[in-house]
Order: structure tokens, then C-alpha cells, then sequence
């Protein structure tokens, strides 16, 4: 049996804020969240530059680098509703 403290420490805050600007106040087991990959819009122009000169680029091309884009824990459902938001910018990687 799990002492309290344990599950505290199993509980994981979603990070969806980084994305919409507000702090998410969903507050969970890891069980319930996901992985995503996003592209933060400072360096989204220097994406869409290349692209224009011919170079792929986005999620999951060669010119997103693992330094180009965040990974963050999510509520599954600001997962669902971030990738809905902006598709070429956000993607789940891992669903837990």
C-alpha cells in the first residue's frame, strides 16, 4: 500500500501553460498524461524561412532538432486539444 507521500510524489503538474501562456491547474498520476513535442513560435520563423529556401522542417524533419523543440508532460486531453490547436507545431510522442 502506497503511503501518502508516495503517491504526492507520483503526482505530475500538466505543462500545457508553456504552451497557452496559463498555468493548468490539472494536477494528476503520470498514467493520465502524455508526451508532446512542440515548436515554440521564437524559433518557428527560422523554420518557416528554411522551408521556403527548399529545406524540409517541422516536427519530425531533419531540421527540427531536439534543441528546436520542447518536450512536454501533458493532461491527455491538452494533449488532444494542443495538437488540434496548432498540428504543425505539436505532436504527442508518448502516451502513458
Amino acid at each position: 500500500m502506497e503511503t501518502a507521500s508516495q503517491q504526492v510524489a507520483d503526482e505530475v503538474r500538466c505543462e500545457c501553460g508553456k504552451i497557452t501562456g496559463e498555468r493548468c491547474a490539472w494536477v494528476g498520476h503520470e498514467d493520465e498524461t502524455a508526451m508532446v513535442e512542440w515548436t515554440p513560435p521564437s524559433i518557428r520563423r527560422s523554420i518557416q524561412d528554411a522551408r521556403a529556401a527548399g529545406n524540409l522542417g517541422g516536427l519530425g524533419a531533419p531540421l527540427a532538432r531536439r534543441d528546436d523543440v520542447s518536450l512536454l508532460r501533458l493532461e491527455r486531453s491538452c494533449a488532444e486539444t494542443a495538437v488540434a490547436d496548432e498540428p504543425e507545431w505539436t505532436r504527442i510522442v508518448e502516451s502513458t
